[in-house]
């Protein structure tokens, strides 16, 4: 009986070993963050990404191991689940700007995570809204596509959306500085050309910008539907009255 004791004592501390075992190489999570540039400052071309912060003289040229450049538009990168730090970097000639990180952040990203990083405002006063993405899904019956919102224009306006021909702030009624909305359906079927989106002054309904989503009825023969099934955000960037950085509206794929 003692015999048969220790056995299965040892046979229990060699399961939970294994299951220890396999309980720490257990691989981590993985998590996708969406990185989008509005920045306004015409002082540099891109941003660059790394997970570690950098020692360098100023001006230090670029390493190649960095993550590709962010700049205009936004770039998807993968990290795994956990806390993490970011940094970004301006680049001006392909020389890292002096100074410190632009963008120093710590952002805990659970297994599965999917976001997205926007950065707005200069090179001297960056601002940033990170957001946790929520992208419709399209069974394949349903042809369509999901579309959001988010206002970054320097100087806090406030802003209104309409498809042209609608009335003003028909598909958002107001949207403060930072402001985003949910995803929304949009058709994008045969019978769907394109779609004009304006961005206008809510309190004025003065029209500050327009986008156009053109070929949203490719039938996806020739070449591929560029917007059926899939996630993006339209967000309206610049300063209104400025020359060098105008408003203007960029589409950004999401997923």
């Amino acid at each position: 009986m003692r015999k048969l004791l220790c056995f299965f004592i040892v046979l229990t501390g060699i399961i939970g070993f294994a299951s220890c075992t396999r309980e720490q190489l257990k691989p981590d999570g993985t998590a996708s963050l969406t990185i989008v540039n509005a920045l306004i400052d015409t002082g540099y071309q891109s941003l660059m990404l790394t997970s570690s912060e950098l020692a360098g003289p100023p001006q230090t040229a670029v390493p190649p191991t960095l993550s590709k450049a962010v700049s205009g538009g936004g770039y998807e990168y993968g990290f795994l689940s956990g806390k993490r730090t970011v940094y970004l970097y301006a680049v001006r000639n392909d020389k890292l700007v002096s100074g410190p990180p632009l963008i120093n952040l710590d952002i805990e990203f659970p297994s599965g995570y999917i976001g997205s990083l926007f950065i707005a405002g200069t090179l001297d006063k960056p601002d940033t809204l990170l957001v946790k993405d929520q992208p419709l899904y399209f069974p394949p019956a349903d042809s369509g596509m999901g579309l959001r919102f988010v206002n970054l224009a320097q100087g806090g306006l406030p802003v209104s959306v309409n498809i042209k021909g609608q009335a003003d702030g028909a598909e958002v009624n107001h949207l403060p500085f930072k402001g985003i909305t949910a995803f929304k359906r949009y058709a994008a079927n045969a019978a769907t050309g394109s779609y004009v989106f304006e961005f206008r002054n809510s309190g004025t309904g003065e029209l500050l910008t327009s986008f156009t989503i053109s070929n949203v009825n490719n039938p996806g023969t020739a070449s591929p539907n560029l917007w059926r099934y899939r996630n993006f955000t339209l967000v309206l960037c610049g300063e209104a009255g400025s020359s060098l950085t105008p408003l203007s509206a960029v589409i950004v794929k999401n997923h």
